[in-house]
């Protein structure tokens, strides 16, 4: 993390320096068994849950539950959710399934991914219902507001970005309306 905060400043357009992060660097299963604390948005970018190594069990439908618990009432959970190429979903649809039976609520987005060669799934959940067609320029407001202070640009991200994004292809939403394992 120094390293990051000192080499690639370009990357980090000073965030750990904003007021509003909080970086906290330990187990999080022990962090959410014995936090009080609510978040409106919680960010899951961990390796992919290989059943013998060391994240798989962040991936469980109990952690899952344990994040919902931690999140505020309108919170937000973005897990990182594996490629979305049409041969390689499994990973994907079986994150969708087991966060659609703990919040209720999911969508699935991707991104292409020039470092890993394909598209990635990404997945956000909630207890509350998403808003998967937002209006562009009502998010750029949101942004404009949330941003103007920080003095954060934004390259890659506006309002017609996200409305793409939550758009996800067809063999994507077939997939995981037919997945029935968690």
């Amino acid at each position: 993390i120094e390293a990051c905060k000192i080499h690639l400043p370009e990357m980090h357009q000073g965030a750990f320096d904003d007021p509003r992060s909080n970086l906290v660097i330990t187990d999080a299963l022990d962090y959410l068994k014995t936090t009080d604390r609510q978040f409106d948005v919680v960010i899951s970018d961990l390796s992919d849950p290989i059943e013998s190594g060391p994240s798989f069990r962040l991936f469980t439908k109990e952690t899952f539950e344990q994040i919902k618990g931690v999140l505020a009432p309108h919170g937000y959970l973005v897990v990182q959710a594996g490629p979305v190429g049409p041969v390689d979903l499994q990973l994907h649809v079986r994150l969708a399934s087991t966060l659609d039976g703990v919040f209720g609520h999911v969508a699935s987005y991707s991104s292409f991914v020039p470092s890993f060669l394909s598209p990635w799934g990404f997945l956000l959940a909630s207890v509350q219902p998403l808003d998967t067609r937002p209006v562009p320029e009502q998010v750029n407001q949101l942004l404009k507001r949330h941003l103007i202070n920080t003095g954060m640009g934004l390259r890659m991200f506006d309002g017609t970005t996200l409305l793409g994004m939550l758009q996800a292809p067809r063999h994507i939403r077939q997939a995981i309306k037919q997945e029935t394992q968690l």
